[in-house]
């Protein structure tokens, strides 16, 4: 067993692994950062499937698909950027291939870094890493997406807000391929498990990393106040 400081979930967006194609330079320098990292931490990182996913939703829509249904297109999405960051991390990694691996807390056996992606209709990855975080006793979950801050209805920046601000601003209902900060599902699940979400910009590397070293850092910070 690896005796680790702190375990730390990140859910990671689709839109940073692949906005458009693969981004291949971010992938490398994200993997470098928590390679680095994971000599204090344990990571389990959860793909999101980003545009891939949203796109055969939207097919699916157009065939008047059901939400699970919908739901399971999106689902392979995340399996497939999953699998691509196991292969860029190598033997330092291991992928979690159903949600048993969390249960059965099998992770306890294994590496410093977890993979994993969506695994369940009715919720997006989100809900993964906020399930993860409570099996995993994990304090806080990092989203890591292409926005800065969650912001407001005016576009003002907010950095410390509730659970209960944040659902006026998304909402509490699912929708397959809904784009919001935090998948409304899971924001339920982290408020009642009382856990801690940061969402920043991905693509801000050194300033993910002083949120993971508990330094000061760009993002919002929503909790139970």
């Amino acid at each position: 067993m690896f005796l680790l400081r702190q375990h730390i979930v990140i859910s990671l967006g689709g839109s940073l692994i692949n906005p458009g194609k693969v981004d291949i330079a971010f992938l490398r320098k994200f993997r470098d950062s928590i390679l680095s990292l994971s000599k204090r931490f344990r990571f389990f990182i959860v793909c999101g499937g980003g545009k891939i996913s949203r796109d055969y939703i939207s097919a699916g829509k157009s065939f008047n698909l059901s939400h699970s249904e919908l739901d399971r297109l999106g689902i392979y999405g995340t399996k497939l950027n999953a699998l691509l960051l196991k292969m860029i991390f190598g033997n330092k990694a291991v992928l979690a291939q159903d949600f048993a691996f969390f249960k059965e807390k099998r992770f306890e056996q294994h590496r410093k870094i977890i993979i994993a992606s969506g695994y369940s209709p009715g919720c997006s990855s989100d809900k993964v890493a906020v399930d993860i975080a409570v099996i995993a006793n994990a304090g806080r979950i990092i989203n890591m997406s292409n926005i800065d801050y969650v912001y407001d209805k005016n576009k003002n920046n907010l950095y410390n807000i509730s659970w209960d601000l944040f659902f006026k601003i998304v909402g509490k209902k699912w929708v397959p391929g809904k784009n919001v900060p935090f998948d409304p599902v899971a924001s339920k699940k982290a408020k009642s498990a009382g856990k801690k979400v940061i969402i920043l910009n991905g693509k801000k590397l050194k300033n993910f990393e002083n949120a993971v070293l508990e330094k000061r850092f760009s993002g919002t910070t929503i909790f139970n106040f």
